[in-house]
């Protein structure tokens, strides 16, 4: 009996050094996590390959922008990114390695966000496990330490969403007024994000007004700022603030407008919809396929795709390629991308592609909890509504993985920490294990899926184009067979494990770097022996002006070792760089008596950008873009 009357004694003890160690540890952790984290992006800051945009856009106009002065701010080029894309680096002097350094300080500060976002949603065990996860996503490193403006948005949307949180818990108006100028300044870096604005204002408007009405038939003071969860206000809150984030962002519009004649906050919006809904590739990034589109033939000749005409060109062009395509193949692409934008498609190079989409099974299952869980909180379902509409509008543009992590990444990782708090804290061990489980198989299936990365195919004859040569007229040409014997017409017997079949292209006419040409194969395989297994099937391309092949400029690609004919389609870019006439080399590792079969060798070059232009134009009855050049050319005469 003395011992169960010191028990409670005992219990209180330890809670009590719990406490006092909480915060420390808490502390110890966050400081050790920032190290590690900012270490691994120092390192990306080397090797990360999306630097592009800075070094081409928002560096040098950052320089522009400081050497011209506010001026610059009325000159098309100004339109062409975002303004506070370029306005941010230049209050660092417009210097790539400090863009760099910033980005990095930015990324780390997402720690201290994501912690404190979770704790105010959930608990500290929330915010502890976000920042966890954040630390330890693959999908986060490439971007996070660039002079690009991912790094800038994510943290701006990180710091909208902890403001916003902050602001409800402790209903201060001016945290909220914070949080719509925040908004404000993502909207003007990435402008994606800007006609939600208005859908958000007018929500809380009537949520207010809805709360108001609840509180006055509860009984309640009318105006809704007396009541306990002070609901009404916090409302009227959201709907003042992001009222200041539409305020900072009009000028731009309407000087745009007014300049230009494009209410928008920059160009770019055409290229976007013209790649986003290229048949070719089906709408992703044609760095996927190894090949780049025909956009340049779309606009007037000698204008970047950012110039205000060639934007209006690209978005015409890109919204009548839209409504041309056959409904079910619209279907097709537009459900290729969303699966590509939420389970990371199998091309994707920055990382193992099993690897980023179990993390994002990982993220998107332990979600689910955590918003049903959270579903009280008015905030969540902002969150929620600015996620769908962020999806629905990157599904009519370009697919990148880069832009899901933009969108998705911080916002499941900080759901996902709440996820799976909401188990430990409660202690519901099952549904913690069943869940997992869950997880666990869905990562198997994404990694099954993984397996074969380059399953889907540039869609070649799928769109106008032209052949420039077939090996259906007159066979093969074959120049040379090493560990390989021709055993019929097209067909081949492997002698050695590894068998390499030269065809001869230096025939082939009209290849040239300034045009696509992509190479089409049709073949399969059958193993000699039911021991042997089939590697992936290696392609090398030598040109006419090269003496040998290049072991290092190579591409690969799955062939399953079936017998059935399959088609693969090669893009014309690095790493084969098929810019003229040469040999294509194919070496399969399958083992020796493996059997061959190459039925069609067809160079092909698709015309989509040509044969769109025309289709447009002859639609509106014009022969060429005088139009809109003599438009442009009105409005610069404009005093």
């Amino acid at each position: 009996m003395k011992q169960l009357s010191t028990l409670p004694l005992k219990i209180g003890s330890l809670n009590r050094l719990w406490r006092s160690v909480e915060w420390p540890l808490i502390v110890i952790f966050l400081a050790a996590v920032a190290y590690f984290h900012g270490v691994s992006l120092l390192e990306w800051s080397i090797k990360s390959p999306y630097d592009f945009d800075a070094k081409t856009y928002y560096i040098p106009y950052a320089k522009r922008l400081l050497n011209e002065g506010i001026p610059f701010l009325f000159t098309e080029e100004a339109m062409h990114i975002p303004p506070f894309s370029y306005i941010f680096p230049a209050l660092f002097g417009g210097d790539l390695a400090v863009q760099k350094n910033v980005s990095i300080a930015l990324s780390t500060l997402n720690l201290l966000l994501l912690f404190r976002t979770g704790w105010l949603l959930h608990s500290r065990t929330a915010g502890i496990l976000a920042v966890a996860f954040y630390a330890l996503s693959p999908s986060f490193k490439p971007f996070l330490a660039t002079g690009s403006v991912e790094p800038l948005f994510i943290f701006l949307m990180a710091a909208w969403f902890w403001l916003l949180a902050e602001g409800w818990a402790s209903q201060r108006r001016w945290m909220f007024l914070l949080a719509g100028v925040i908004f404000g300044l993502a909207a003007l870096t990435r402008a994606t994000i800007i006609y939600f604005l208005p859908v958000l204002i007018m929500a809380a408007y009537w949520m207010q007004r809805r709360s108001a009405k609840t509180s006055s038939a509860s009984g309640l003071d009318t105006r809704g700022t007396r009541d306990t969860s002070g609901t009404c206000a916090n409302w009227a809150s959201v709907g003042w603030a992001h009222c200041l984030a539409l305020a900072m962002v009009l000028p731009v519009l309407i000087k745009n407008m007014a300049m230009f004649g494009i209410p928008s906050i920059s160009t770019g919006a055409g290229i976007a919809l013209y790649l986003g809904n290229n048949p070719f590739t089906y709408g992703m990034d044609p760095s996927y396929f190894q090949t780049h589109f025909d956009n340049g033939a779309v606009p007037p000749a000698g204008l970047t795709h950012l110039a205000v005409v060639a934007d209006r060109a690209l978005a015409a062009v890109g919204k009548y390629m839209l409504f041309s395509q056959p409904l079910p193949f619209v279907f097709e692409m537009y459900t290729m991308k969303l699966t590509s934008f939420f389970l990371v498609n199998n091309r994707e190079w920055i990382a193992p592609v099993a690897t980023l989409r179990g993390w994002r099974i990982f993220f998107i299952v332990f979600s689910i909890p955590a918003i049903l869980t959270l579903r009280a909180k008015p905030i969540i379902w902002i969150l929620v509504a600015l996620l769908a509409y962020q999806v629905a509008a990157h599904m009519p543009v370009i697919y990148s993985h880069r832009y899901s992590v933009g969108v998705l990444e911080m916002s499941l990782v900080l759901l996902a920490g709440v996820g799976v708090a909401v188990f430990l804290r409660e202690r519901r061990w099952l549904s913690l294990l069943v869940l997992l489980l869950l997880t666990a198989a869905l990562i198997y299936m994404g990694r099954v899926s993984a397996r074969d990365p380059h399953a889907l195919r540039l869609n070649a004859y799928g769109v106008p184009h032209e052949i420039l040569y077939s090996s259906s007229v007159g066979g093969l040409p074959i120049a040379g067979l090493v560990g390989a014997i021709q055993t019929g017409s097209n067909e081949f017997v492997s002698t050695e494990n590894a068998a390499m079949i030269d065809i001869d292209l230096t025939s082939v006419k009209n290849i040239n770097q300034y045009t696509i040409q992509v190479l089409a194969i049709e073949g399969g395989i059958v193993l000699g022996t039911q021991t042997e297994r089939c590697e992936p099937v290696t392609y090398f391309y030598r040109k006419l002006s090269q003496t040998d092949f290049s072991l290092t400029s190579a591409s690969q690609d799955v062939w399953p070792a079936d017998g059935k004919l399959r088609l693969y389609v090669l893009g014309h870019q690095a790493p084969l760089d098929i810019v003229e006439p040469g040999l294509l080399r194919l070496r399969f590792t399958c083992g020796s008596k493996a059997r061959i079969k190459l039925s069609r060798i067809e160079v092909v070059r698709p015309t989509v950008g040509l044969y769109y232009r025309e289709q447009y134009l002859k639609s509106i009855g014009a022969s060429d873009w005088s139009h809109l050049t003599h438009k442009r050319l009105e409005l610069n005469k404009k005093p």
